[in-house]
């Protein structure tokens, strides 16, 4: 006689028990996407009350002190996103041991990368502003300081006139691994323009002026691709 064959048939799922499981991972997933908005929106928070803290509670001054070959002041100025920068009535003045020059911008936004402030460079990547007034001279050595020609040169309020080369014991050129000067590295320049005043010419008029430029301080000066555009107005 044949033996019998026992089977086991398996028997209907449970439902009731998976039920609290699945019913937790759904209750867990909008507790964990509420905790990133929230993350998401504290770190937003901290970064508006401390960047325009920043910015409007004298940082820049901070940033800049100890050195006299830049600084920057403004009348206000926000930042909604990080790099992101709106300002008004901005001025920024810079010399080194050749040249001295301020640019002033009512209105312009930047790109800026602030990392690079730490290492000091001044990186925006994009400028974009109306009405800049740019002013440019050279140092002049103390006998030119009578010269007729001299009194030709753009005043900048915060350097004596004339703008004279300081006497100084020479030096050695600074080593890559001494260099502590700023550097100033403009792209993506793309600003209305009311005065151009380099060296003995001034223009006021209105035009744009577009490209990239870096100074080096002490090092070299780069200008990229650049164009200037003016329309007609006083060349003196």
């Amino acid at each position: 006689m044949a033996g019998a064959m026992v089977g086991l048939v398996p028997g209907p799922v449970d439902a009731t028990s998976q039920a609290p499981r699945a019913t937790s991972r759904r209750r867990r997933f909008p507790r964990v996407l509420r905790w990133l908005v929230v993350a998401c929106v504290g770190l937003e928070l901290v970064y508006l009350l401390g960047v325009n803290a920043f910015l409007n509670f004298g940082g820049l001054a901070l940033l800049f002190a100890g050195t006299n070959q830049v600084n920057a002041t403004f009348r206000r100025a926000w930042s909604l996103w990080p790099g992101s920068v709106h300002v008004r009535d901005l001025r920024i003045v810079f010399q080194d041991a050749n040249v001295q020059f301020s640019i002033d911008l009512p209105r312009v936004h930047a790109e800026i990368e602030l990392v690079e402030l730490a290492t000091r460079r001044f990186h925006a990547t994009r400028v974009t502003g109306e009405e800049l007034v740019f002013r440019m001279r050279h140092r002049i050595m103390p006998e030119a300081a009578g010269e007729p020609s001299t009194r030709m040169l753009p005043k900048i309020r915060e350097f004596s006139d004339p703008p004279l080369f300081e006497a100084t014991v020479p030096t050695p050129p600074i080593s890559d691994e001494e260099y502590d000067l700023w550097t100033i590295h403009l792209e993506g320049v793309d600003v209305g323009v009311r005065e151009v005043w380099a060296q003995y010419t001034r223009y006021l008029g209105q035009g744009r002026a577009r490209g990239a430029f870096r100074l080096k301080a002490a090092r070299s000066l780069w200008v990229g691709p650049a164009s200037l555009d003016l329309e007609p107005g006083r060349l003196t």
